[in-house]
């Protein structure tokens, strides 16, 4: 696809959907420490979209918000510095063995081929973020659409060799953090 258009067209015909994956290991969130001041933030819980609505790769503008996870913590840290600040303005908390099922995996090349989508379209870094986010909104919506728990994705900034785990539902995520202890990076 050319455009997010002709990737929403493609998909919505698509009748043969990539079978999603189950993760298994640990991931890292890291929170703003403003936001857990301020607005109560905790790793567990995405924030409402009624409260405050992010607008990133996964995540639409004004909709549900979703969960990014790293698989490391070079990754989240990578994800994160400098773009959002610096790697101290952040708390970071590792959540180990958890395993999350039906992820639609926009890592595997045969998948992206699948979904007509290339990992460059995924990975855009740009100021606008209408042109940056075209591709991966569109896969997004469609993905909840089709019931997939989440996504894994390739991280977007620096080398790119990392790997993200988005998460789409806080009753899912409620799920597969039960029993599950945060332990708080120390920096």
């Amino acid at each position: 696809a050319k455009t997010g258009e002709e990737l929403k067209t493609y998909l919505n015909a698509l009748s043969d959907l990539p079978q999603g994956i189950t993760y298994e290991g640990n991931v890292y969130r890291s929170l703003g420490v403003n936001s857990e001041k301020n607005f109560g933030a905790v790793p567990e819980k995405m924030t409402s979209h009624e409260v405050w609505s992010s607008w990133g790769r996964y995540d639409l503008q004004g909709e549900e918000n979703a969960m990014y996870l790293s698989k490391t913590l070079p990754g989240n840290q990578t994800e994160l510095v400098p773009h959002y600040g610096q790697w101290v303005d952040f708390s970071t908390y590792k959540f180990e063995n958890v395993k999350a099922e039906n992820l639609l995996d926009l890592t595997d090349d045969l998948t992206r081929q699948k979904l007509g989508t290339e990992f460059n379209q995924l990975t855009k870094v740009l100021e606008d973020k209408d042109e940056m986010y075209e591709f991966t909104n569109v896969i997004a919506s469609w993905a909840r659409q089709k019931g997939y728990n989440g996504i894994v994705a390739p991280g977007a900034r620096g080398a790119k060799d990392y790997q993200n785990i988005i998460l789409f539902n806080q009753n899912y995520i409620d799920i597969i953090l039960t029993g599950k202890t945060r332990i708080k990076i120390n920096k």
